[in-house]
Parts: C-alpha cells; sequence; structure tokens
C-alpha cells in the first residue's frame, strides 16, 4: 500500500506535516478505495495489534529512536458507555502507557468525535483481564474530561486524519496531541514531545499484525472497503 512504501524509512519521515499534507493531497485526488459505511469503516480501521517492528528494521540498534511501541485496538461493548466503544492499550519498550476506553460517536459530515476514559490498573500487560475489567466497571469507575476529545475525519478513500489529545498529561495547562493518518493497514503518527514518560522523537509508523477483532452490532450487509476483494 501507498502508506507502507511511503513510511518504511527514517528518511522519509523527517517532516511529519510536509509528509502529511502531501498524503492528504493525494487521498483527495486520487482515491484509492471506495468509502463503505462510515461508523463501521472506522471502527475496522482502529482494530487489531499494530506494531512498528518494520519501522525498527531501518534504525540502528543503539538509537535513541529504537522504541518499540505497540498499540492494540478491540471493539468492546461496556454496559456504563452508551454507543461504540474501542479498547486502546499502549505499550513503549513493553511497559504499560496507557489503557483508555474511546466512546466514539460519529456525525452526517463524516467525522469521528473520541471522548477518552481512562482505565487505572496495577495489573503488568500479561496479567491483565481486559473482559474481567470492564465487565466489572461501574460508572464512579469512569472519568473523562469533556474538554479533551479527540477528532478524526474520513477522506475520500476511506483513510482517517485527525488527533487525539493526551488526556492524563496537562502539565503546561494544554494537552500534548497525537497527530496522525490510519490506512487500511497501519496508522502513522507523532508521539506528544512533552509528555512524561520517555517517547520516541520521530513520528511513529505502526502497522497491523494478524486479523481484526470482530466489531459488536456491525451490519450484515457491511464489505469492509480495505478488503483486497474491494480494492
Amino acid at each position: 500500500p501507498f502508506f507502507l512504501g511511503c513510511c518504511s524509512t527514517i528518511s522519509d519521515m523527517k517532516s511529519f506535516t510536509r509528509y502529511s499534507m502531501a498524503l492528504v493531497t493525494f487521498c483527495v485526488l486520487v482515491g484509492q478505495i471506495s468509502a463503505g459505511d462510515f461508523k463501521s469503516d472506522f471502527l475496522n480501521t482502529f482494530n487489531g495489534v499494530f506494531t512498528n517492528k518494520e519501522q525498527l528494521t531501518h534504525v540502528a540498534p543503539n538509537s535513541t529512536t529504537a522504541i518499540n511501541v505497540k498499540v492494540t485496538f478491540v471493539p468492546v461493548k461496556v454496559s456504563k458507555l452508551r454507543g461504540s466503544v474501542i479498547y486502546v492499550e499502549l505499550l513503549v519498550n513493553e511497559q504499560v502507557i496507557d489503557r483508555d476506553l474511546w466512546s466514539v460517536s460519529f456525525n452526517r459530515d463524516q467525522v469521528v468525535s473520541i471522548r477518552i476514559y481512562k482505565i487505572t490498573s496495577t495489573a503488568k500487560s500479561g496479567d491483565f483481564d481486559r473482559d474481567a475489567v470492564l465487565g466489572a466497571l461501574k460508572s464512579k469507575d469512569l472519568h473523562s474530561n469533556k474538554d479533551c476529545v479527540g477528532t478524526f475525519v474520513q477522506l475520500p478513500n476511506g483513510w482517517f486524519l485527525g488527533g487525539l489529545p493526551k488526556c492524563s498529561d496537562d502539565a503546561i495547562g494544554k494537552y500534548p496531541m497525537y497527530l496522525g493518518i490510519a490506512t487500511c493497514s497501519g496508522i502513522l503518527f507523532n508521539y506528544p514531545p512533552i509528555t512524561t514518560e520517555s517517547t520516541p522523537t520521530i513520528p511513529v509508523a505502526v502497522t497491523r499484525e494478524g486479523e481484526r477483532y470482530p466489531v459488536p452490532g456491525i451490519p450484515a450487509s457491511y464489505s469492509n472497503p480495505c478488503d483486497s476483494k474491494n480494492q
């Protein structure tokens, strides 16, 4: 795919802003796939286990940019939250950085709004029982900031462009932002440089490993535009 070809080397990612603008222009002018069910497209795009293993093959092992990133997106049902919900887990160098719930809403202008709920747990990644934790959630366990909302827009070819605030980090009175673009098989995003933990200093390119998770309530007639037969 075009995304992977452009993002497979470090030299191609020196200017995230310039690359993103060029890519958006490309997407608008040349749609490789046609967008289908807007809601289902998003829930299938941010879905699965993503790593930057491919990106790291182009980075020197002792480089300060050689940071392992793993992001997991799982569509889930949470009784205390209405509508579509995605469980998100971020690991950097095998350490859990964030566990969140995205409460996702969709409007008629192909815009996605994401309200972020923090999950607090002392369990390590291998010991964390996602289903048990989510099943035991009560209303008092769900905390979010109404002013800390992410936004994505769907491009004509079905990809998604947008940003997401790091709601747990407002040391300077403003939330640092993850900005990026999500394609059929990968996500390119910048890691906020002012976050409290040690983070990558270059844009991160992650690609999906394995299959997507099932999406609760997806229409039986839905045809994923990212399937090879639809491209």
